[in-house]
């Protein structure tokens, strides 16, 4: 525990540093995404190469006063990049703002290699919204986790729910009867929780309905049964 990589409240100076290394190992990246480019280009292997770039998750700089990481699901944390670069797709100039999650990348490489996803494997392929970013997409995503340690205030490990849409993004926790709201059109940084707001009932309500659904839908059905019980 003593050892764990975890968000802390931060000083102004630290969070500045924080961001100053960030940008840093950012260059160092860039630089080792070059090296590879150029190295395709060498072999002649460019015209033949799909490129995938994401990340597993942000770091918080500074954001709601943490830096690091943690057990929270700010867009500063949730929202990462996700470039995926076909030599044989007609190139789009637009951006794709669709809720997408890494639970898409397996079906989304095995459907652009022309292999059938096997049963009950979870996501979906991001290939029509490569061509076509406004094409009919899910609802929302569900992110979940599960901490073996209680961080900031929580004594127990930390298990939570989360549930992203486009515009809001709603999370709960196990063992406490408060959670979190936002509409993140009106609210970007998320400092308005809305949870206990009588505007957001309807909305709050809404969201843990389709919280439950997905999580439904996210069972695993395989194997196949044999026989009936």
């Amino acid at each position: 525990k003593g050892n764990a990589y975890h968000a802390y409240p931060a000083t102004r100076r630290e969070a500045q540093e924080a961001a100053a290394l960030t940008c840093d190992m950012m260059a160092m990246v860039d630089d080792a995404v070059g090296t590879v480019l150029d190295t395709l280009d060498r072999l002649g292997m460019s015209d033949n190469t799909i490129l995938m770039f994401t990340s597993d998750h942000a770091d918080l700089l500074g954001d709601h006063g943490l830096v690091l990481k943690g057990p929270f699901h700010f867009q500063g944390l949730v929202r990462v990049p996700f470039m995926w670069s076909d030599p044989h797709m007609r190139p789009t100039s637009e951006s794709c703002d669709r809720v997408c999650g890494t639970i898409d990348m397996g079906p989304t490489i095995l459907n652009r290699a022309g292999i059938d996803l096997f049963n009950g494997m979870q996501g979906r392929s991001m290939l029509p919204l490569m061509s076509e970013p406004r094409a009919n997409w899910r609802h929302g995503l569900v992110i979940e986790e599960e901490q073996q340690h209680g961080v900031l205030g929580f004594d127990e490990p930390m298990r939570l729910n989360s549930f992203v849409t486009e515009r809001h993004r709603m999370t709960i926790y196990h063992g406490v009867e408060w959670g979190e709201l936002y509409d993140l059109e009106e609210d970007p940084h998320e400092c308005t929780n809305l949870w206990d707001s009588h505007n957001a009932r309807e909305l709050r309500r809404e969201m843990m309905e389709a919280l439950a659904y997905e999580r439904m839908a996210l069972v695993d059905t395989s194997p196949f049964p044999t026989r009936l019980a």
